[in-house]
């Protein structure tokens, strides 16, 4: 059976195999205005990242009782996040203390790195801050970017040579000794690459 170039895929609208458009609501094809041109771009598509996280460290310094660790760079580009899904376990160091079991985390994942004791704005712009409260010293971080209400999604991340995602730890009641939390398991993220206006 041979192959149609001129086939028509209708869905509220007609898009054509030879670039041409329809107009979903007006039914007729998009004509330019004097002095415009036109270019169709092909759809881009959704990237999946996941990231293994296997011995990762979060210092603690007994003087901020915060702390934060780059998770990774992201492309200079603007970004839509349309959702992720976090399943870490947070093992505390249990330094005499320094983070014992009944020391409780607050956790969030944000473009900027901690910078303070109580995490907020872009410290968690991405997944919002989590209360760790159990009295043990391995605690889970199991969240997804549907069921927060506070760092909703899909979020537009601005292009940024410096654009980067940061695993942050609060702390709600201070220590005395500065100490580390180890993590390990797996961070999803699915975005559209929107492009950078300027390269």
């Amino acid at each position: 059976m041979g192959r149609k170039e001129n086939q028509n895929v209708s869905f509220n609208g007609n898009v054509d195999f030879n670039g041409n458009f329809g107009g979903a609501s007006a039914g007729g094809a998009i004509t330019p205005g004097t002095g415009v041109s036109e270019t169709f771009d092909r759809m881009r598509a959704v990237r999946h990242v996941r990231l293994t996280l296997s011995g990762f460290v979060i210092a603690v310094d007994e003087a901020d009782d915060f702390g934060g660790t780059k998770l990774l760079d992201l492309p200079d580009s603007n970004l839509l996040l349309l959702m992720g899904e976090v399943d870490l376990a947070m093992v505390k160091g249990g330094l005499t203390n320094g983070l014992i079991s009944t020391v409780d985390l607050d956790v969030g994942i944000g473009t900027a790195v901690a910078s303070a004791s109580t995490l907020a704005t872009t410290m968690i712009d991405v997944f919002e801050k989590t209360d760790l409260d159990a009295d043990a010293l391995s605690l889970l971080y199991a969240v997804d970017t549907q069921a927060q209400s506070t760092a909703a999604t899909p979020l537009k991340l601005a292009d940024s040579a410096t654009l980067a995602l940061y695993l942050n730890v609060g702390l709600p009641v201070g220590i005395t000794v500065s100490d580390t939390v180890t993590v390990s398991g797996t961070v999803d993220l699915y975005f559209v690459d929107l492009g950078n206006v300027n390269s």
